[in-house]
């Protein structure tokens, strides 16, 4: 349940910092928008997003796992289960 707190308070800091950026960019609702708010809203769902997939492909590169770290974690889990 503790794990749900802490996605929750996640998801409205992304709604935050949402609002926040529209509003930098001069977004104004139920209107017209200008050439600034549009550009805005596109960074918004083109650059941030590709940024973050940018680095999660990197964080997955250097993420480095060898077949003795494999083997390792296998004997580990065996033998935590043998001692239940």
């Amino acid at each position: 349940m503790i794990a749900l707190y802490g996605y929750d308070g996640f998801l409205y800091s992304i709604g935050f910092l949402a609002g926040w950026m529209l509003e930098l960019s001069g977004f104004l609702p139920n209107q017209a928008q200008s050439e600034t708010s549009l550009l805005g809203i596109r960074v918004m769902f083109t650059f941030i997003p590709a940024a973050f997939a940018v680095l999660s492909a990197v964080a997955v590169w250097c993420y480095t796992i060898r077949e003795a770290d494999v083997a390792r974690v296998e004997r580990e889990l065996a033998e935590r289960h043998a001692g239940e």
